[in-house]
């Protein structure tokens, strides 16, 4: 199993994918449950399995199922907020993932390049923005919509087949999406990830940074 050397667009999740952002986000999310420090080990757990899916799903789940206690309207959204709150300053600064200035802005004339992400969307737009990232996308995605329904947007709106686009990510979401759709992936998997993703027995291709990712297109 290879890459296709003529992909019209690539998806890129953002979170882990072109930003070292995950330890960062695992912090916050330990501060944000600071108050249950018996639940923590199974609030982790779920938080990296399932990396990529919007806070807006996560707090209700962890309430539910690892707290057991009552999540009013109003809790919920305070949670979310605070927890924004405490990653939105570091991505602005947090280092990209080793390689993904160049592949960004390689070839940028030969295909189209969107990022479909878990993050709020005007969050994700506003951190985008802040970095001077937006120019170098065709589209810039996030929750409350998923990342299949980001691919068969942005498909159908520039017109390209979604067997024609890559995705890379780092996320059983990301890979969930791109068996959906019918896309080629790519799985950045971080050296010191233990994770796996769960692919019913089907070979993925790894990188371990976007420099990787840059010299298989080149092949």
């Amino acid at each position: 199993m290879g890459l296709k050397d003529n992909y019209k667009a690539i998806a890129f999740d953002f979170d882990g994918t072109l930003v070292e952002s995950i330890e960062m986000k695992t912090e916050a999310f330990k501060e944000l449950f600071s108050e249950y420090p018996d639940s923590w080990d199974e609030i982790k757990e779920y938080h990296l399995q399932n990396e990529g899916i919007s806070r807006e799903v996560k707090v209700p789940y962890i309430y539910k199922n690892f707290l057991r206690a009552p999540l009013s309207v109003e809790k919920e959204k305070e949670m979310v907020e605070s927890y924004s709150d405490l990653v939105y300053e570091q991505m602005l600064y947090i280092p990209l993932v080793s390689g993904a200035d160049e592949i960004i802005t390689a070839e940028r004339g030969s295909r189209k390049h969107f990022i479909a992400s878990g993050t709020p969307d005007w969050e994700l737009k506003q951190i985008f923005d802040k970095r001077d990232l937006t120019r170098f996308f065709d589209d810039v995605y996030g929750a409350p919509s998923s990342k299949e329904e980001i691919v068969r947007n942005f498909s159908s709106e520039w017109g390209i087949p979604m067997e024609e686009m890559l995705f890379v990510g780092d996320a059983q979401s990301d890979y969930e999406a791109s068996r959906v759709c019918g896309m080629d992936f790519v799985w950045r998997k971080r050296p010191y990830d233990a994770k796996e993703i769960k692919s019913d027995g089907q070979d993925i291709i790894t990188v371990k940074d976007m420099t990787e990712l840059s010299e298989m297109l080149r092949r």
